[in-house]
């Protein structure tokens, strides 16, 4: 009667402290360039490409009323008021709502 014997193979892989520094720099290295080239890719218009002629009036008009209107005014409230006009004319189903109005809302 023979009896099989399987040898194990030692597969516990060791890694010195140098190893270790190098792959944990490298890893660090790759994810920083890969997060700087997909937020530039997707979140950011390239440098030097112009705003929509819309836009553009849009700040303009903005800026203008700062520092033309005769009353100091509330710079935030006056850029969230353009908002809530601007998305709350979209559609009968749209509608704006302030941060405030947001953490009051419950899902």
């Amino acid at each position: 009667m023979k009896t099989s014997v399987s040898k194990k193979k030692n597969s516990n892989l060791k890694f010195g402290t140098i190893e270790v520094a190098v792959i944990a720099l490298l890893t660090t290295v790759i994810g920083l360039v890969m997060g700087f080239v997909i937020s530039n890719k997707s979140l950011k218009k390239p440098q030097g490409e112009p705003l929509s002629n819309n836009l553009q009036n849009f700040i303009n008009t903005y800026e203008y009323i700062l520092e033309n209107y005769y009353e100091n005014l509330d710079e935030e409230k006056l850029l969230e008021t353009g908002l809530e006009a601007m998305i709350n004319s979209l559609d009968k189903y749209s509608e704006y709502y302030s941060k405030e109005e947001m953490e009051n809302l419950s899902i």
